[in-house]
Formats: C-alpha cells, structure tokens, sequence
C-alpha cells in the first residue's frame, strides 16, 4: 500500500473510532443530564409524564411554572456536563486524528527515516561497507533503493579512485625503481672520466667511448621515460621488438653489471651458453629485466652473482644467482607480488616491484620468470622471453 493510501486508511479508521467515542460520549452526557432532571422532577412529586419548560446548570423550570434549583453539587455537575457536551466530541475526534498520525508515522515513516539518517551519517563518514534494504514497497521503499543505488555508485567509485591511485603509486615506484640502474651507471661513468682527467690519463679514445657509453644510458633514459609517460598502468607497456644483435647488446649489459658489482662490492660471474646472432626482442624491457634481476641478486648476494645467457628454441634465458640466503618457501610464493620487500636485506630505497615488474616483462614478450633456489645454495631468478 502507498504511503498516501495508508494515510488515507489510518484516518479512516481512528477517525471513524472517534466518531463513534464522540457520539457515546455526547449520549451518555444528554442520559445524565435527564437523569438529573428526572430525579428533581421525583423528589417534588411530579408526574412520570410531566415535562419540564427548561433546564440549566442552576437549576429547571417545570411546565406548571414552579422553578426548582440544584444543590450545589448537581450544578457542579450540570456544568461538566454542559462543557463536555459543548467541546467533547471536537475533542475526541482532534484526539484520535492525532492518534491516527502518530500512528501512521511509527508503522511506516519511523523505520525509513532512521535508516536513511543511519545511512547519510555513514556515507558522510566515508563508511560506504553496508546496505540499505527496506522491506516495503511504497515511497519510502522507493527512497531507500534510490539510497543504496547511490550508495553501492559511491562505493565503486570509491573502488576505482582507489585502485587508480594504486596503480599510480605502483607506476611512480616502478619508475623510480628502474631509473637508478641508469643512473647509477652514468655515475659511475663520470667517476671513470674524473679519474682519468685527474691522473692525466684521458685520452681521446678513452674520452669517446665513455662519451658513447654514455649517450647510451642518456638515450635509454629518454626512450624508458618516453614510454612511461603516457602509461596508466603498468600493464598497460606494450613491447617493441626489433631485430637485436646479441653480441654488442649483451656486452653493454656485460659492462652495466660489472660497474654495479664493483659498486656494491661484489664479483661478477659471466657465462654465454649461445653464439652471437641477430634476435628479434625489446632490448629496452630486456634491459630492465636484467637490471631488476641483477639489483634483486646483488641486494642479497654474500660475495658474487653469477649471470648466465642460454639460448633454446624460440626461447631466450636469462638466469642470474646468487649466494646469499635464498628464498625460503613462503618468499618465493609471494615474491613477484607488488611491494613485496622480504626479510633478509635492508628496505631503504627498496620498492619491492623488481621481481613483480620481471614477471610482468617476461610475460609481455611471450615467457615467464622463475624463482627458485639453486643446488649449490642462494637464490636463483630465471627470466624466458620469446626471441622469434
């Protein structure tokens, strides 16, 4: 039933009761006062059938002309009854119209109007982890649906605002995660020019190849900057294959890898299992794979990381161990999850993305990572990319 048909219906019915009270009342007021009259009327001796010419609250005034006064405690009466005859029935049927609305308001708003002033104080406090359900059909059922439609939008948009700003805390992370290999080395290489220029030993061959070497690391900054900048997300990077030769591509990795050993104290194992030739790879997210994996192993390596380069099939394999500690069972399920820092080493500067971005890498360029622990003790990374 409608909010405006119940109403309607509880009107009808309290009204109806008052009506009803109202008249016995009025009835029973006009049986008391005759009462009255009657009984004066017996105590002087008229007759059954003799009528009175009028009668109020002082007293009644009989046919024959004789006048006969209350006592003062049937005046008092007369009176009550007189007032309540005059405003008794307006009175009870006011009552009962009110009655009718309280009523109205306890059995079909009261419910509604907690519930929605529940549910504003809760959305305004940013709680939006509840429904709104109303049992009835009517107006207010109505209000309380458009209530939780408006709720459970607030709650995805809420949602989405918050995986958006995930997935842009990720992004800007794994930005600043992958610039400080590069970084690092163009460093390293103007330490090497200091150095020279200081004992006088640079010459022109030497000024142009770190001059080269390092317009390389300038331009892969450029190309990895240009391809984040417009990112949302980071599966969203889309790679780019070219036709790379293995030799010069891996002896510039080569190069990267002993300046960062060097760096952090550490010996470089380097072992080829493949001939040089030219592959069809992204050498920019190869790039960052190898350099993610190789900050991952130098992070916890003891003394040395031992890089390998193994061709088979279709298949390009990159394994880089360590010896450190290695991954204990419960690590290496959750390793490549995102902002996974681990136990074993020290957090600062760590983001806790460079496995997760590998897994991500490898998977564009049609392979996978793999982590395990290698027969001789450390951890060991193996990262597959499609090469054909």
């Amino acid at each position: 039933m409608s909010l405006k048909s119940a109403f309607v219906a509880y009107m009808l019915m309290y009204l109806g009761m008052g009506l009803f009270l109202g008249s016995l009342l009025s009835s029973l007021v006009t049986n008391l006062e005759y009462d009255t009259v009657l009984r004066y009327g017996e105590a002087a001796g008229k007759s059954e059938d003799l009528e009175f010419e009028f009668f109020n609250s002082v007293g009644v005034l009989w046919e024959d002309g004789t006048f006969q006064a209350y006592s003062d405690a049937d005046s008092l009466l007369l009176r009550v009854t007189n007032m309540v005859s005059g405003v008794g029935g307006p009175m009870v049927f006011l009552l009962f119209a009110m009655l009718a609305g309280r009523r109205f308001y306890r059995n079909r708003l009261k419910a509604s109007i907690a519930l929605l002033t529940e549910s504003a104080k809760k959305i305004g406090a940013n709680d939006l982890d509840f429904t709104i359900s109303y049992p009835r059909e009517d107006e207010m059922g109505e209000l309380c649906a458009a209530f939780e439609i408006m709720r459970s939008e607030l709650e995805q948009n809420s949602r989405d605002a918050w995986r958006v700003a995930e997935e842009r805390k990720r992004l800007s992370a794994a930005f600043s995660h992958d610039l400080r290999t590069p970084l690092t080395v163009l460093k390293g290489r103007a330490q090497m020019l200091e150095q020279y220029v200081r004992r006088g030993e640079l010459t022109q061959e030497r000024a142009s190849s770190a001059a080269q070497k390092i317009s390389a690391q300038v331009e892969r900054l450029e190309r990895y900057t240009e391809s984040m900048s417009g990112l949302q997300k980071l599966e969203d990077l889309v790679p780019e294959p070219v036709e790379t030769s293995l030799a010069p591509f891996l002896s510039s990795l080569r190069e990267e890898a002993e300046m960062l050993c060097a760096e952090r104290g550490k010996e470089l194992v380097w072992t080829l299992r493949l001939e040089d030739a030219a592959l069809l790879l992204d050498p920019r997210m190869v790039s960052q794979v190898f350099d993610n994996l190789l900050e991952n192993g130098l992070r916890y390596a003891y003394r040395e990381v031992e890089v390998s380069f193994l061709r088979s099939g279709d298949k390009l394999l990159l394994t880089i161990t360590d010896d450190g500690p290695g991954f204990s069972d419960e690590e290496r399920a959750v390793a490549c999850e995102p902002f996974y820092r681990g136990g074993k080493a020290e957090s600062g500067g760590h983001f806790g993305l460079g496995l997760h971005i590998c897994k991500l890498l490898c998977e564009k360029q049609g392979g996978g990572l793999r982590l395990q622990n290698a027969p001789g003790g450390g951890a060991m990374a193996q990262a597959f990319f499609r090469v054909s």
